[in-house]
């Protein structure tokens, strides 16, 4: 496990609960609430308020420790939540910056799996959000308020065109603990314009939970390095989005992360994940004038020392089109890599491996990855590359590196391997 002994180990256990099968209820809120409301089934919104969707938790007034953080309401999953630290007195807010400025339609607040058995009236009920398009602290007005269902998921519709770039959740009552306030989940539907000209890089030092990391971006590929235990780390960013492998030179361990960076570059969000499963948060602060951590950034992008420490290694940054096998244009900065690798070692033979997620059948998913895994041996073999050398296999759904359950996970499971044969 990465966390070792450090205080922070507490991340690695799951919460405390037992798993409640919750039903889809949806009513109607009188005496001037928001009315609930069905979520978008035409496609043409989306889950804006998740990581792998961009948003950041910037601030929150409380939180019971990281097990229990605010951020754990954009995990995509009631598996993990949120709570208030004990005694906290109402309001608790947290404040939320979405990727876009964003149209929203509904708001959604699960409350399934709060442990209602164990503590009666800990679900969040009454509940208010504002919502601002100026600033992060500037320019907010309320949007709608809602009682949100006990033990239950409740859904609510947005005035017509109600847009944001910062969201406030405040919650202003529970039913009736006295101690603690849980929420599980809480979703935004709406559409974004995904414009990202203006992104700052993320390339910096920052402070986070396991120590000085520095990360260099070129393009839209990243590499970095944390003191804990030798880290280093190699992958990707779209936009606010971070997708990497990480390993770690003590002790050998590997997993895989998702980070998003804040609009203003100050601030990590993330998710880390080991055998399948994910394991718990990785947070940062930019501070540049801490000096350069003791560890090195892999100078070569990581793939030959993968290859040679383990024998194989996941190539983020290689990227498809939607149901596609059809390469994107940024895939080239990875695949030059590879291709630099590939020629500065004659003797090296690869497989090359695709992988997805679980969405879609599991034939169709076998098909696409191998598919998938052939585009990269043909780009390659165009490039000069011997095609004895490569062999493209697709294992579709079947070996996972993350939770399927949530989002973020699925992205980090839709991936190419390179290994050594």
């Amino acid at each position: 496990m990465i966390p070792g002994s450090r205080p922070f180990a507490s991340c690695i256990s799951f919460p405390r609960r037992v798993f409640v099968i919750g039903f889809l209820l949806f009513a109607w809120v009188g005496q001037g609430l928001a009315q609930p409301g069905p979520e978008p089934s035409d496609g043409s919104s989306s889950d804006v308020l998740n990581l792998a969707s961009g948003a950041v938790v910037l601030s929150h007034s409380s939180q019971y420790n990281e097990e229990w953080a605010a951020m754990l309401l954009l995990d995509d999953t009631v598996e993990h939540g949120w709570s208030a630290a004990e005694g906290a007195s109402f309001p608790h807010e947290v404040l939320i910056e979405l990727e876009e400025q964003t149209t929203l339609d509904s708001i959604a607040l699960d409350n399934t799996t709060a442990e209602e058995d164990e503590y009666p009236g800990i679900s969040a009920r009454d509940f208010e959000v504002w919502v601002s398009t100026e600033r992060s602290d500037a320019g907010f007005s309320k949007a709608l308020e809602g009682e949100a269902a006990q033990g239950r998921r409740s859904t609510f519709a947005f005035p017509e065109a109600t847009s944001a770039r910062w969201m406030k959740l405040v919650i202003r009552s529970n039913w009736g603990h006295d101690a603690y306030t849980e929420l599980m989940e809480l979703e935004g539907y709406g559409r974004s314009e995904k414009d990202r000209s203006d992104r700052v890089s993320i390339s910096g030092v920052y402070e986070t939970n396991y120590d000085l990391m520095h990360i260099e971006q070129r393009g839209t590929r990243i590499y970095g390095c944390y003191d804990f235990r030798g880290g280093t780390l190699v992958g990707s960013i779209d936009g606010a989005v971070a997708q990497f492998e990480w390993r770690h030179e003590v002790g050998g361990d590997t997993g895989t992360a998702i980070m998003v960076l804040s609009r203003s570059g100050e601030a990590l969000n993330g998710l880390w994940y080991q055998d399948e499963e994910y394991r718990g948060l990785w947070i940062g602060t930019r501070d540049d004038e801490a000096g350069p951590p003791e560890c090195t950034i892999p100078t070569d992008g990581g793939i030959a020392q993968s290859l040679s420490n383990s024998g194989r290694t996941i190539a983020y940054g290689i990227n498809f089109d939607v149901d596609s096998a059809r390469l994107r244009s940024e895939s080239e900065a990875i695949l030059g890599e590879v291709l630099s690798v590939l020629k500065e070692q004659p003797n090296l033979r690869l497989i090359i491996e695709g992988h997805t997620d679980s969405v879609g059948g599991a034939a169709y998913n076998m098909t696409l990855s191998e598919k998938r895994a052939r585009s990269v041996v043909r780009w390659l073999t165009e490039q000069g590359v011997d095609p004895e050398r490569l062999e493209a296999v697709g294992y579709g759904e079947r070996r996972p590196v993350s939770t399927n359950e949530a989002s973020q996970g699925r992205a980090l499971n839709r991936r190419v391997e390179l290994v050594r044969k």
